[in-house]
C-alpha cells in the first residue's frame, strides 16, 4: 500500500507493439519478463486506473546484445524495451 502523495518508481519490461503468439508463449520467454511485457500505452492506461497520477514511463533499448546472451536466436528485442516507470498517488482532497 502506497500512502497518498507517494511515488512509484520501479524498472520494468515493456512491449513496443503487442507481441505475437510465438513469444507470448515461449515459456523461456515468459521467464525472462518478456513474454508478458504489456505495451507502454496498456502499462499506462493500467496505473492510470488504479488511480496513479504523473504517470512517466521512460523506454531504454536493450542492447541485442544482452538479449542474444540471454536468449540466443530470439526476436524479442525487436519488440520489448526496458523501461523506467513512475507515477505519484494523488492526495485525497475529502
Amino acid at each position: 500500500m502506497l500512502k497518498p502523495g507517494g511515488s512509484l518508481a520501479v524498472s520494468d519490461i515493456v512491449a513496443l507493439k503487442p507481441l505475437p503468439e510465438d513469444i507470448r508463449k515461449d515459456l523461456a520467454l515468459v521467464s525472462a519478463c518478456i513474454g508478458g511485457a504489456a505495451t507502454i500505452r496498456d502499462t499506462q492506461q493500467m496505473l492510470e486506473q488504479a488511480g496513479f497520477e504523473n504517470v512517466s514511463i521512460t523506454p531504454q533499448k536493450i542492447p541485442q546484445e544482452l538479449i542474444d546472451q540471454m536468449l540466443p536466436g530470439s526476436l524479442a528485442g525487436d519488440y520489448v524495451l526496458s523501461a523506467t516507470i513512475e507515477a505519484v498517488k494523488p492526495v485525497s482532497h475529502t
